[in-house]
């Protein structure tokens, strides 16, 4: 076969790696069913309400693998206005910025998932001098249960109301001919740990990303501890530099910069770093946070046995008898088992062996395995 022939070849295969790379991602819509929250939100954050109806989000054409179990799944296709009907749908584009893990959203109930969505309306702090008064805002916070992902998306409201278009009769937005709300992500921020339950001493890294519209500028991200009624600043950067309050709590700034990832490492933990973590990232227009609850795991797997946490909140230690002398394991048909404190003082004795042993046997089993070697 000559340089030509090879060459064919190679770019075929190139092609078909090509192509199963392509077919591997699918963009699809995500709906997801929600509650919109009444009235009664403040500037720069969320609103809140005893009142919600029922609403419908119809993220559009959002990227996700596909391993082939997408095939026959159709868009989101809408319907004409029923006046009638209570259900609020939004169509959110997300071709400004991505949503990780989608596919946790896309395959939630077969998996058994739950996922709950509220979708607020969200005030500015500061609105930009070209925005019209009649510009719209609202904030929609969606977590698949278990272990996460949780997502807080900003979107705009899109279209004109002076051009004739039927409005919403609650929102008083313009609704499309199919009778949803168009609305455009231009802000989220998500974490993929929204719980975690390390060992005590050991490191944790708290998962905060964001992504967000091309023109938006990050300005600072903050990381907060409540814990028991109390809360205090962990970790704050702002432009350029970063100050830690709790000592040796670091936070990547080029991976902040370039890839949209504010996590938060914490070694050497101790129990005083248990409790709920807030990230707040802020942008030059956009605010949003994501909440990760840290529990800190003090019992550990002892060398000589299980550690279990006791009522008192000592630890109860069940030795091995052949943990220290392998000749001694099975001479106690039932071990002891010692309340100890955390710091490893004894506090009693909890349990006999219920037969005790014969000595004489052990000892001949200990010479015997002391004069086989």
């Amino acid at each position: 076969m000559g340089s030509k022939g090879w060459c064919l070849l190679v770019c075929l295969a190139l092609s078909g790696a090509a192509d199963a790379v392509e077919r591997q991602w699918r963009a699809v819509d995500v709906i997801l069913d929600c509650f919109l929250m009444g009235e009664g939100g403040h500037r720069g954050g969320f609103a809140s309400s005893e009142n919600m109806v029922k609403a419908l989000l119809v993220l559009k054409q959002v990227p996700v693998p596909d391993d082939g179990s997408l095939e026959g799944l159709t868009d989101f296709q809408g319907g004409t206005l029923a006046e009638d009907d209570p259900l609020i749908t939004f169509e959110a584009s997300v071709n400004l910025i991505q949503i990780p893990q989608a596919e946790a959203l896309l395959h939630a109930d077969c998996s058994g998932k739950e996922v709950t969505c509220e979708i607020s309306r969200y005030f500015l702090q500061a609105r930009p001098k070209a925005t019209v008064e009649t510009a719209a805002w609202f904030i929609t916070n969606v977590r698949v249960s278990g272990e996460g992902p949780s997502i807080s998306m900003v979107m705009k409201a899109l279209g004109d109301a002076e051009n004739g278009a039927v409005l919403h009769p609650m929102l008083k937005l313009p609704l499309s001919p199919q009778g949803t709300v168009r609305t455009e992500v231009e802000f989220q921020v998500t974490t993929q740990t929204p719980s975690l339950n390390p060992l005590l001493g050991s490191s944790a890294s708290l998962h905060c990303g964001f992504s967000m519209a091309p023109g938006l500028g990050i300005t600072s991200v903050e990381w907060r501890l409540q814990h028991k009624g109390s809360g205090h600043l962990v970790y704050r950067w702002t432009t350029g530099q970063g100050q830690a309050k709790r000592e040796g709590a670091t936070l990547e700034p080029q991976q902040l910069l370039m890839a949209g990832d504010a996590s938060l490492t914490l070694p050497s933990l101790t129990l005083k770093d248990e409790g709920t973590y807030i990230c707040e990232i802020t942008t030059s227009l956009y605010r949003a946070q994501q909440i990760i609850q840290l529990n800190v795991q003090e019992a550990q797997m002892a060398s000589d046995g299980v550690s279990r946490r006791a009522p008192d909140n000592s630890i109860e230690k069940f030795p091995s008898p052949g943990s220290c002398c392998p000749a001694l394991a099975g001479c106690l048909q039932s071990p002891p088992s010692f309340w100890t404190t955390s710091k490893g003082g004894a506090v009693a004795k909890r349990g006999e062996a219920r037969e005790r042993p014969d000595r004489e046997a052990c000892f001949n089993r200990i010479a015997s395995d002391i004069t086989g070697l």
